[in-house]
């Protein structure tokens, strides 16, 4: 899987250069009822994870003791057509459900910290293929009362043969 963010302040007016993020990641493609899922492993250590818009210390957490492994969540993307729903379990706990025109709240949490979420959802586009898909949101967030504009890219593609599936829920 392959996903770019592109992140802006959505009061500035385009006055400032919007902030990018690209990454890869192992990840599993699953089709049932007519969902399209997406899982793998999310990791930050010390470093990124206060440096990652969404990762645990940006809101606030740290690991229980200084050195400790890295935070660790698994993810699920369930991909429907006119909605996509993001579970986080592990070190990062957060359940939200992206639908077009739509405002949705929720609960981020890390490391016993609670962040509140609310986001609006200005545009999704999903287009799958047999050979794999590429899923697009515009979003306004509001995360611990700072406002951010995003376009999330995620592109995913069966795995290669011989690959190891990520350990999340069947």
């Amino acid at each position: 899987m392959e996903w770019v963010r592109v992140e802006s302040d959505p009061l500035d007016h385009g006055r400032s250069r919007p902030g990018k993020q690209r990454g890869q990641a192992p990840a599993e493609w699953r089709q049932r009822n007519g969902a399209h899922y997406v899982l793998y492993e999310e990791t930050w250590g010390e470093q990124e994870a206060g440096s990652t818009p969404g990762s645990p210390a940006a809101s606030g957490a740290r690991p229980a003791a200084a050195g400790t492994s890295p935070w660790t969540a698994r993810t699920t993307v369930c991909i429907r057509p006119q909605e996509v729903s993001l579970v986080r379990f592990g070190a990062v706990r957060w359940n939200h459900t992206f639908r077009p025109g739509q405002q949705q709240s929720s609960l981020f949490v890390a490391g016993g910290i609670q962040v509140p979420v609310r986001i609006e959802t200005k545009q999704l586009r999903v287009h799958v293929r047999p050979d794999g898909g590429q899923l697009r949101l515009a979003y306004v967030s509001e995360v611990g009362g700072v406002l951010r504009w995003v376009q999330l890219t995620l592109r995913f593609r069966p795995l290669p043969a011989g690959a190891v599936p990520c350990n999340g829920p069947s």
